[in-house]
């Protein structure tokens, strides 16, 4: 870090990668555009099954040394949580003043960083803030500009999908209930105070989690349009239909169990497989298929039997181009 950038807060990225290199790289290559003279980035290799580690350590060589790129290996595949608090504790103990949370299919625009830390510099109850994130396959469409947890049923909406990035209502920075995994910049304050990511989760809803648990402790989360990236979405997962319907289930079980209780949590549970349950069997009876019924099913028993240790079996391509999705 260079001496004369020391009135920047430092910032250390993390990037989850997991069998997708390609990605990854594109990622990383546009990370070294950005407009931000203070940041490290901190790549973790979440377990993967291919030569992504190797290929990447490759790539390093002659374009980013130590100092800019930390690449750490998981011995396995930790999920989104597990394995971004690898890089959060790293982070954390290194001193940095936020952590920037970014998805390895992303491409980010060269002041994306630097608007969210002007935020976030301006109030400091600001404990999360996220980018606008727009599709990469279609770029004027937005993928997310924050989350809406809803009142009944504790369902985690993406605000704006497939709208328009210039409409004015997405013109302006706003306070929500949650900003996307996707992109996110966490005040390392605010993460000593309420804790990393909940690993229960592995996959799906737990930075709802963490931004559900900042609000309880009077933090802030605000969405910044100013920040723009760009997101592949879906790459990992895609040909795993089963898996994503499996934790999706099991998630929004944990999550209603925390911040629910008594008839308010019963009416919630409800009212998420009431709409959620019959949509699958439906999809499942389209395609004559059942194996996304039966994960939503099993989901959903493990969520309320506290299998949190479960993890859906699958084989890693050799090639692929995607992470945690």
């Amino acid at each position: 870090m260079n001496p004369q950038n020391r009135e920047w807060p430092r910032v250390a990225v993390i990037v989850l990668n997991w069998n997708g290199w390609k990605d990854t790289l594109e990622c990383l290559e546009s990370l070294r555009r950005l407009d931000y003279p203070a940041f490290k980035t901190i790549l973790v290799d979440n377990g993967s099954t291919n030569d992504s580690a190797a290929r990447i350590a490759e790539w390093r060589q002659g374009k980013m040394d130590e100092a800019e790129l930390t690449i750490i290996r998981t011995e396995e595949n930790l999920g989104f949580a597990g394995g971004n608090n690898v890089g959060i504790r790293h982070a954390l103990d290194a001193g940095f003043d936020f952590v920037w949370l970014l998805n390895n299919d992303t491409i980010v625009d060269e002041r994306s960083l630097i608007e969210l830390v002007r935020l976030a510099r301006a109030d400091e109850r600001i404990g999360a803030a996220g980018s606008l994130v727009l599709f990469h396959r279609a770029p004027d469409r937005i993928n997310s500009a924050g989350i809406c947890v809803g009142r009944f049923g504790r369902r985690a909406r993406l605000l704006g999908l497939n709208r328009n990035k210039s409409e004015a209502e997405f013109l302006k920075r706003r306070e929500v209930d949650a900003v996307s995994g996707c992109s996110m910049l966490l005040r390392s304050r605010a993460l000593r105070d309420v804790g990393l990511l909940d690993e229960r989760y592995f996959l799906y809803l737990e930075e709802v989690d963490l931004c559900t648990r900042l609000k309880q402790k009077e933090f802030r989360c605000w969405v910044v349009p100013e920040s723009i990236i760009w997101h592949k979405q879906w790459g990992s997962i895609q040909p795993y239909p089963e898996l994503a319907d499996y934790y999706l289930s099991r998630s929004q079980v944990l999550y209603i169990r925390k911040f629910s209780s008594g008839l308010h949590a019963l009416l919630d549970h409800a009212l998420f497989f009431g709409k959620c349950l019959p949509l699958v069997l439906l999809r499942s009876l389209k395609i004559r298929d059942f194996a996304c019924f039966k994960a939503f099913w099993l989901g959903m028993h493990h969520g309320f039997s506290g299998r949190f240790d479960y993890r859906w079996p699958l084989k890693a391509r050799a090639e692929t181009s995607s992470g945690e999705g």
